[in-house]
């Protein structure tokens, strides 16, 4: 994965709220990511749907 592509990734998750974004200083480039609460409420939530679904297999 390319950072580009990552980008990509990242930025619907920072506009829906599930993530922040935050530039950091340092010799390069970086980008932290932090999930936030909502980001780990709605991944609880797939994580509980899958199980179900491949319980139900």
């Amino acid at each position: 994965m390319t950072p580009r592509n990552l980008d990509s990734h990242l930025k619907p998750l920072e506009k829906a709220g599930d993530v922040k974004l935050k530039k950091v200083l340092s010799d390069r480039s970086r980008t932290a990511v932090e999930i936030t609460q909502k980001g780990a409420q709605e991944t609880g939530k797939y994580f509980r749907l899958l199980r179900e679904l491949l319980n139900g297999v």
